[in-house]
């Protein structure tokens, strides 16, 4: 194989390695971690905008005792805490999501030299709460956060059902702020979802927004809103629940249930 042929080949892997991220509803998309080991501003901001109840945060420092104690097995925390590097590498950090807790992890050459954790605060309440505390929306918003903070160009994300554990008006808001970080980047967000209140022409374009409609054979067809030529003004949503273009379910009366025609 020549070498240009290898070049093509090994552009093609790394695209798909590293600039295509596909998230799943269960994803737990690790780099949105990494985003709260420092003082953090624009991500407070960020955590703000979006209403997700988080006005500050910060990395508490503990000991290896108090670190054992999360774990049921002393044997599995030992396991993190003595993991080895090579003698050539530099130190490195490691984010550990562990039941209700994210730890940092600073590793040097004999194992971990500082660990903290990450506590969330909200408001005048003096309490801190940590990531297993927060609701499932709020832990949602946070492990989606790289998609809209990522400096990297070229990225595609691919989100199956964005909206799990969102609140309506949260979905929106979480595409719309996207759209607003991403005016100035090369990178794109393709997503499925069940909220009808994206279909707005405020915020998508026609042909950005498709429709998938099972057919009579289980194919499924895809089809874009501007095939319909509807005008810019219309309540897209509205229209779409009432079956004009297609892709809702079609339900049998409640007597079908029981056996009756």
């Amino acid at each position: 194989m020549e070498e240009t042929d290898f070049d093509v080949f090994r552009k093609v892997y790394d695209w798909f390695q590293y600039k295509l991220i596909v998230i799943y509803p269960e994803t737990k998309i690790g780099a949105s971690y990494f985003l709260f080991n420092s003082d953090n501003k624009k991500l407070v901001n960020i955590l703000k905008y979006l209403d997700a109840g988080i006005t500050d945060y910060n990395m508490r420092t503990m000991n290896e005792a108090a670190f054992k104690e999360y774990f049921p097995d002393e044997s599995l925390a030992e396991k993190f805490l003595r993991k080895s590097r090579r003698h050539d590498q530099a130190p490195s950090k490691g984010i550990l999501n562990f039941g209700n807790t994210l730890f940092e992890l600073d590793y040097g050459k004999e194992g971990v030299e500082k660990i903290a954790k990450l506590m969330f605060q909200h408001g005048a309440d003096e309490s801190k709460y940590e990531y297993g505390e927060e609701s499932d929306g709020t832990q949602r918003v946070i492990e989606l956060l790289d998609v809209i903070l990522n400096d990297d160009e070229d990225k595609v994300f691919v989100g199956d059902e964005l909206d799990r554990s969102l609140h309506p008006q949260m979905t929106i808001k979480f595409v719309e702020t996207f759209l607003k970080f991403s005016v100035e980047k090369a990178t794109q967000m393709i997503i499925t979802t069940h909220e009808s209140n994206l279909m707005d022409l405020n915020i998508l374009r026609g042909d950005e927004i498709w429709f998938a409609e099972k057919e009579q054979d289980n194919n499924t067809k895809l089809y874009t809103l501007e095939k319909f030529k509807i005008r810019y003004d219309k309540v897209v949503s509205k229209d779409y629940l009432a079956g004009r273009y297609g892709a809702v379910p079609a339900f049998k009366d409640f007597e079908y249930v029981w056996g009756k025609e």
